[in-house]
């Protein structure tokens, strides 16, 4: 995926993006299908706010410093 999505800011055609992009949608429609005509149960758990910005700020601090 990687090379193709560099590929594709390049301006370069990539099929093996678009392959990604594809099943990533077929994923995501069938998941949602399943869950909505009860077929399949698909967990969630509250998010715990606090957690979420201080691990986004460590990551966000850590990529600057690793220079990604």
């Amino acid at each position: 995926m990687h090379s193709g999505f560099r590929q594709v800011l390049r301006g370069e055609p990539s099929a093996s993006f678009l392959a990604y992009l594809v099943a990533l949608a077929a994923q995501m429609v069938t998941v949602n299908a399943l869950a909505e005509r009860q077929l399949i149960w698909v967990p969630t758990v509250p998010v715990a706010w606090a957690a979420a910005v201080i691990g986004g700020i460590t990551f966000g601090f850590g990529m600057v410093w690793a220079r990604g």
